[in-house]
């Protein structure tokens, strides 16, 4: 499932050696503000419960970035229990979104000792809206993740090993990561309104400003074609399948199932 503020996709796939798609579904969400999400969960809940044919499978949940916030979080040896390593990504988050992030859902990827890992939050209202609706539907939920980290996972055969951007672009929503060596230096998540690319020449000036290199690296944009309007000028490296893969740079992104 990819849940959007606007939009709810389901893809049904049959197990198997080789899993093929075998039902799919999309389906419109008016609503309110974007970062209002319980529009589509209210649609999401009404469907699952009129159509058997979508109940009693494994789920894995895509979230749009309009409902995730992200940030590296500064490694610390002396942080030894997950329970610690959240209470500090919590912290971080606070300094950078302010005291109402103290009471948000947190996850952290898993990253070698010493590097950064990066940290995901979200409403924990969502979160257990989220959790009824699949109780009710009778599925078992194998995967919470957002967007730009599924994104980032689905594309990073071809990205580059050297200095780079990744760009995931959804309507009204803009989510970059500044690449260095296969590791992210950056995480930046904003929205965007529908002249996207200008906010990314500004993301791109300030990676310039805070880079040893002056010239920030090549940028590769996972972007809806519907929603490539405007780029012109901008000398983007378009994702599409079948793009050539590259040096694989690192590793994937895995964050843990469950939010704290």
């Amino acid at each position: 499932m990819f849940l959007g503020p606007r939009r709810v996709l389901l893809t049904r796939f049959k197990r198997g050696i080789a899993p093929r798609a075998v039902a799919e579904l999309g389906f419109e969400v008016a609503g309110g503000p974007r970062g209002d999400w319980q529009p589509a969960l209210a649609a999401l809940d009404e469907l699952l419960s009129g159509d058997a044919g979508w109940r009693d499978a494994n789920v894995r949940i895509v979230l749009s970035n309009h409902w995730v916030r992200y940030a590296l979080v500064p490694w610390s040896a002396a942080l030894t229990h997950e329970a610690e390593r959240i209470d500090h990504a919590r912290h971080v988050f606070q300094s950078l979104f302010g005291d109402a992030a103290l009471g948000w859902a947190v996850t952290l990827s898993a990253l070698a000792p010493g590097a950064h890992p990066l940290g995901a939050a979200l409403d924990p209202a969502l979160q257990s809206a989220l959790a009824g609706v699949v109780e009710r539907a009778r599925l078992k939920l194998v995967s919470l993740q957002p967007h730009l980290v599924t994104a980032y996972n689905c594309w990073r055969p071809a990205l580059p090993a050297d200095d780079a951007w990744f760009v995931c672009v959804e309507e009204e929503a803009l989510a970059a990561v500044h690449l260095r060596g296969g590791a992210w230096q950056r995480v930046y998540n904003l929205r965007s309104g529908p002249d996207w690319p200008t906010e990314l020449k500004r993301l791109r000036r300030l990676g310039a400003l805070t880079s040893i290199e002056p010239d920030a690296g090549a940028i590769y944009v996972d972007a809806p074609v519907g929603l490539r309007r405007g780029a012109n000028g901008l000398d983007l490296r378009w994702l599409e399948e079948g793009a050539a893969r590259e040096t694989l740079p690192g590793r994937l992104v895995s964050l843990r199932r469950q939010f704290a």
